[in-house]
């Protein structure tokens, strides 16, 4: 394969590695420091030396093509694929280092870069583009839709990838268009786009291999006949997948923050971070806040449920936060000198939460 398809190989690898280039030439006017990973919530929260900045991420992208064209040509070995769809192999690590490093990039000199409406819009055309390859794509082990009635059958694998490239393109499009609305609609739309999009796919060609029983027609002489090799990448590809979809589902969508009002101190107990503990006699100044209190996270954690952690303003400098996702009301309070911004989940509860805390501290 890697014979075949020389020229495609080097060209992509020259893409992959093409913000590379540009950071070399811009090198004395990046920071020596720059956002290089960001929440879903569209705040940075993860920071790189310049020079892991610039070089790390192409690397990782060409290594990570090489492994995936190897593990292509291993479990393949004997079917010949469509040239497009192997086209389209080749062009979605160059799309996605351009994506990812002119964003850091972007970032780091200081232009305008909206995350919540770039990401939706970038993640909406490549299913776009996946879409329309999707049909073209001839049964095999490692690209497409991989399930076992497609696999054993030819027709149900065309007529799955048929039925996949419409709904990729279709979630695609709603992906796309949710980069229009308020964030805290547009993100739920868009993930629940995805999700629809993948397993749609799966289930269609089960139930069309239900069919094909009830007609008599899935036996197949066209089945592929897996390797050994082939189907342990299947299986754990298949696993892995399905986990990470309901742990991301479960991260992004769940949680909540509990408080537990003692004696002498105010308990705050969120899901998925450790509780703090702030005792009355700590509390300096304390006071309620209509909406939300902006700011960047600068680490901890971020989802369309909780925000949670370290984060930065320009009013507070750097502050710690223990608050839903953008909620109503808000209690920003001094304690020891230090700035904490926490809510309940709805404005009625921040309230709530604020008159008993007065209460407490008189």
């Amino acid at each position: 394969m890697f014979k075949k398809y020389k020229k495609q190989l080097i060209i992509s690898s020259i893409l992959i590695l093409l913000p590379m280039v540009f950071g070399l030439v811009m090198w004395d006017k990046l920071p020596d420091s720059f956002a290089t990973h960001w929440g879903v919530d569209g705040q940075a929260d993860g920071w790189s030396s310049k020079a892991f900045g610039v070089f790390f991420m192409p690397l990782l992208l060409v290594g990570m093509q090489l492994l995936c064209l190897w593990i292509t040509d291993l479990t393949n070995r004997g079917r010949e694929q469509s040239p497009k769809v192997m086209n389209l192999i080749f062009g979605i690590m160059p799309m996605v280092s351009l994506f990812s490093n002119g964003m850091a990039y972007a970032i780091a000199l200081d232009k305008v870069w909206d995350w919540n409406a770039i990401m939706p819009i970038f993640m909406g055309l490549m299913f776009v583009v996946i879409g329309n390859y999707l049909p073209k794509c001839k049964q095999n082990t490692t690209i497409g839709i991989k399930v076992v009635w497609a696999l054993n059958n030819e027709e149900n694998w065309n007529a799955t990838h048929r039925f996949a490239g419409k709904l990729w393109v279709a979630g695609g499009l709603i992906t796309f268009f949710s980069a229009f609305l308020p964030v805290k609609i547009g993100y739920p739309i868009m993930f629940t786009a995805l999700l629809v999009t993948a397993f749609g796919s799966v289930l269609y060609s089960y139930l069309y291999h239900r069919k094909q029983l009830k007609s008599g027609t899935a036996a197949s002489a066209t089945a592929v006949q897996l390797d050994p090799t082939a189907k342990w990448i299947g299986r754990i590809g298949c696993a892995i997948g399905i986990v990470l979809s309901i742990v991301c589902v479960f991260i992004l969508f769940t949680g909540s923050i509990q408080y537990d009002f003692r004696e002498d101190a105010l308990v705050m107990d969120a899901t998925f971070s450790a509780p703090i503990t702030v005792r009355y006699e700590n509390i300096e100044d304390i006071e309620y806040r209509e909406g939300n209190v902006d700011g960047a996270r600068t680490g901890g954690f971020g989802s369309f449920r909780l925000l949670l952690g370290f984060f930065e303003n320009e009013e507070f400098g750097t502050y710690s936060r223990y608050t839903y996702y953008k909620p109503d009301g808000c209690i920003v309070a001094t304690v020891k000198g230090k700035t904490l911004v926490f809510s309940g989940e709805n404005g009625a509860e921040t309230k709530e939460i604020y008159n008993t805390l007065l209460s407490k501290i008189g």
